[in-house]
C-alpha cells in the first residue's frame, strides 16, 4: 500500500511511519524542510518538499497514494492572542486543505489524528467531545 503522511517528522507521526515502513507500506511525506528528513529518507520514505498551507503541494504528494493519515499540527500552550490565527489555521485550515486534496487525487482512505489540545485549557477539568 502507498499512504501519505503528513506529521511524518512528529513524535506520533514518526512512529506511524517507522510502523508502515516495518510492515512493508511506501510511505510518501509532506515536509516544509527535506534537509531535516533524514530519519525518514533512512526509512525508505518518499520526501516531498511543501506544506499544508497549499492544497496544490498536498494533491501532488497524494497522487497515487492508496490512503493518507493527516497527523500534522501545532500544539503549543499559552500562545498569545497574536498567534492564535496561525495556530487555527495550522489545525483546522490544514484538515480542509487535506480533506480536499484527498478528493481531488482520488484517494480512497483517510486517517486524521487530531490532539487534545483542541479543548484549550481545560484548568484541571477532564473533560470529552461534550465540553465547550
Amino acid at each position: 500500500m502507498r499512504v501519505f503522511v503528513s506529521g511524518g517528522r512528529g513524535f506520533v507521526g514518526g512512529a506511524v511511519v517507522r510502523a508502515l515502513a516495518a510492515r512493508g507500506d511506501r510511505v510518501v511525506a509532506l515536509v516544509r524542510d527535506p534537509a531535516g528528513a533524514t530519519a525518514l529518507r533512512e526509512l525508505g520514505v518518499d520526501v516531498r518538499q511543501g506544506d499544508l498551507a497549499r492544497t496544490p503541494a498536498i494533491v501532488d504528494a497524494l497522487r497515487g497514494c492508496d490512503a493518507a493519515i493527516h497527523l500534522a499540527g501545532s500544539y503549543r500552550i499559552g500562545i498569545t492572542a497574536a498567534e492564535r490565527p496561525a495556530m487555527l489555521d495550522a489545525n483546522v485550515g490544514a484538515v480542509h486543505r487535506v480533506l480536499d486534496a484527498v478528493a481531488t487525487a482520488g484517494v480512497g482512505r483517510i486517517i486524521h489524528v487530531s490532539t487534545v489540545n483542541v479543548f484549550g485549557n481545560t484548568r484541571g477539568r477532564i473533560v470529552d467531545e461534550r465540553f465547550r
